[in-house]
C-alpha cells in the first residue's frame, strides 16, 4: 500500500538517550555539541524577565556543566571564556550582556509537575533557572560563579520528554523570537510524527509575544515565524533539521498553524552512530585520545586552580588537549587534567625561577643595607657640624644650652656630660636637635 503524505511523516521513535553531545566550548568540533532540555510538557511554567538572550546562556552553562547537574556545588567560568565562544558566533565583543543576564536568569521561576508516564518527575516542583553572584565585586574578577539548583537538575537530567538543543546553532540565532521557536520544533523532531500543530494563540503565548503587539497572523509570519525559519532552512545542517509551514483556516482567517520537521541526513546518521550498540573492544587494544571525548566537568576546572593557582587553566587545558592527542584514553579525565596541571605548577617554580627569585631579594637587601648606611653617614655629618657650630658658640651661650641640656636629661647623662665636658654623644645630640633654637638666642 503506497504511503500517503501523512503517514510519510510517522519515523521511529528514536530512544534518545539523556546525555549532552560534543563540547560547547568547540564551535568547530566534529561533532555538533547538544544538549536535552525539558520541554515545556514537563516545565510548565516559566515566570520573569526570560529573553532571548537568556535561554542561550542558560542552556549553554547547563552544557557546560552537565557532569554536575543534580549535585549541590558552586560553579566557577570565566566570562572572558564564555564570552569568546558567543563573539564567534555573532554575539557581542563586550562581555556585560553576560552579568545581566545571569541577573535576569537569577530573577527567573520555573515550575514543573510530574511527567506524563509518571516514572521520572513525581510531585511539583519550583526552582530559579540559576543562582549567581553578580555583585560589583564578582565583576572586578572575572570570574561567574553560579549554580543550578540540585532540583532542577535532577529534572533535566530525567526528563519524561526534551529537546536535544544544538548549542552553537541556537547560540547563532538572531531575532526576538528565533531561538524559542527553534526549541518548540527540535521538541517534536524525534517523536513518531514530527508534526507541532499550534494554534496562533497557544504559539503567541509560548513565544511570549507582549500584549496589543503582532496581534495580526500577517504580522506574527512576517516578523517572528518567517525569519525564524529562514534561518533553519537555509542551515539544515548545522539546525539538524528543516522545517515546512501550513496554515489551516477557520472560515476566512488563520487559526492554527502546522510545522512539519524533516531530520538533515547528516543528523539521521549521527544518531544512528549513537543509538549502535558499542564494539566491546579488545583488552589489549590502545584507544586513541579525541578532543570530543574530553569533556571536563566544573569540578576538574576548581580543583586545577587550585594544583596550580598561579597560571592560567584555560591555556593549560589546550596545552594538555594538545598533549594527549594520539594517547590512550585515560580512567579518569579529571584526575588527569588535574595532574598535568599539577606538573605545569611544579615547572613553573623551576630553579631557574628560584634563583631569579633569590636574585630579587639579594639585590632587594643591597639597597637596604645601602640606604642604612647613607642615613649613617648623614647623622655623622650633621653631628661633625653641630659640633663645629656649638664650638663656635660664646661661653654664656654654651652654658644656657648645657643648662638646658641638664634640666631635660636623666640623672646618669648628666652625671657623664660633668665628666666628659661638651664632646659626650648624647649631649651633642641635644645640641643638633637644638641648633637652631640656639641660633636664635633662646
Amino acid at each position: 500500500m503506497p504511503k500517503t503524505p501523512k503517514t510519510k511523516l510517522k519515523q521511529p521513535a528514536l530512544p534518545v538517550p539523556v546525555q549532552a553531545t560534543g563540547n560547547p566550548w568547540e564551535t568547530s568540533g566534529t561533532f555538533p555539541a547538544t544538549v536535552p532540555l525539558p520541554n515545556d510538557v514537563i516545565i510548565t511554567k516559566i515566570e520573569g524577565p526570560y529573553t532571548e538572550r537568556d535561554r542561550k546562556l542558560w542552556a549553554f552553562l547547563v552544557a557546560a556543566v552537565w557532569d554536575d547537574l543534580g549535585i549541590p556545588k558552586i560553579h566557577g567560568i570565566r566570562i572572558a571564556k564564555i564570552n569568546a565562544v558567543f563573539e564567534e558566533l555573532g554575539g557581542d565583543t563586550s562581555s556585560g550582556w553576560i552579568w545581566d543576564s545571569a541577573r535576569r536568569l537569577s530573577r527567573t521561576i520555573v515550575e514543573w509537575t510530574e511527567g506524563a508516564d509518571g516514572s521520572r518527575i513525581k510531585g511539583f516542583g519550583v526552582s530559579s533557572m540559576l543562582s549567581a553572584w553578580v555583585s560589583p565585586e564578582a565583576r572586578a574578577t572575572g570570574w561567574l560563579r553560579f549554580e543550578i539548583s540540585a532540583l532542577l537538575g535532577e529534572v533535566i537530567k530525567n526528563p519524561c520528554r526534551f529537546s536535544r538543543l544544538r548549542i552553537h546553532f541556537m547560540v547563532g540565532l538572531s531575532g526576538k523570537y528565533a531561538v524559542t521557536l527553534y526549541m518548540l520544533l527540535e521538541s517534536v523532531a524525534n517523536r513518531d510524527t514530527p508534526v507541532l500543530d499550534v494554534e496562533l494563540a497557544q504559539l503567541r503565548q509560548w513565544l511570549k509575544v507582549p500584549e496589543g503587539k503582532l496581534n495580526e497572523w500577517f504580522d506574527l509570519k512576517r516578523f517572528a515565524i518567517s525569519p525564524a525559519l529562514k534561518q533553519i532552512n537555509d542551515n539544515p545542517e548545522a539546525a539538524g533539521f528543516t522545517v515546512a509551514m501550513e496554515e489551516i483556516k477557520e472560515g476566512r482567517a488563520v487559526n492554527r498553524v502546522r510545522f512539519i520537521v524533516a531530520k538533515s541526513e547528516a543528523r539521521i546518521t549521527e544518531e544512528s552512530n549513537y543509538y549502535k550498540e558499542p564494539e566491546k573492544p579488545e583488552i589489549t587494544a590502545v584507544h586513541a585520545v579525541s578532543n570530543t571525548v574530553l569533556h571536563l566537568p566544573t569540578s576538574a576546572y576548581e580543583q586545577a586552580k587550585k594544583a596550580a593557582p598561579s597560571l592560567d587553566i584555560y591555556e593549560l587545558e589546550r596545552q594538555w588537549r594538545e598533549w594527549m592527542k594520539d594517547k590512550p584514553v585515560p580512567d579518569n579525565l579529571s584526575g588527569a587534567f588535574v595532574n598535568f596541571c599539577k606538573s605545569k605548577a611544579k615547572k613553573s617554580a623551576s630553579p631557574t625561577t628560584d634563583a631569579a627569585k633569590r636574585a630579587e631579594e639579594e639585590k632587594l637587601e643591597r639597597a637596604r643595607k645601602r640606604a642604612e648606611k647613607e642615613k649613617h653617614e648623614r647623622d655623622r655629618v650633621e653631628l661633625e657640624l653641630s659640633t663645629k657650630w656649638f664650638e663656635g658658640l660664646p661661653d654664656n651661650v654654651k652654658k644656657l644650652i648645657g643648662y638646658e641640656y641638664f634640666e631635660q636629661a636623666n640623672t646618669v647623662d648628666a652625671g657623664f656630660f660633668k665628666k666628659k665636658g661638651y664632646a659626650y654623644t648624647p649631649f651633642l645630640v641635644f645640641v643638633k636637635l637644638n641648633k637652631w633654637r640656639g641660633q636664635s638666642g633662646t
